[in-house]
């Protein structure tokens, strides 16, 4: 019903890796890596984050609802056109990401979880 499914068992995955394994996350059919595993990796330990997100510049679903006036306010500003936070791909930790997962409500069974969509959690 809802697209939180993909979290759970991005939390089932991750719990099965070792704490300091890179993990990189992607849920959707146009993302093209253009660079492989050592590339990726490197620019990882460079940003020297715990966890990172993908950004985008429209803020998704809110734009066909209120045409991102939401976003607009809600919102800080960006020094880059990408000031919105994408769920749909991620790289962190193992650890990490499974902390973050919990803290978000991947770990839970509730029928109510189950039917929130991702991109507004």
């Amino acid at each position: 019903e809802g697209l939180s499914q993909k979290l759970g068992a991005a939390l089932r995955a991750v719990e099965e890796l070792p704490a300091d394994c890179p993990v990189v996350f992607t849920d959707a059919y146009d993302v093209l890596f253009t660079q492989g595993e050592s590339a990726m990796r490197k620019a990882f330990d460079a940003i020297k984050a715990d966890l990172v997100f993908s950004a985008e510049c429209g803020c998704w679903p809110q734009v066909t609802r209120d045409r991102g006036k939401t976003c607009r306010d809600e919102y800080p500003p960006s020094p880059t056109p990408y000031r919105y936070l994408n769920s749909g791909s991620w790289a962190g930790r193992a650890s990490v990401a499974a902390k973050f997962l919990r803290a978000i409500g991947a770990d839970a069974t509730s029928v109510d979880f189950h039917k929130l969509n991702d991109q507004e959690l």
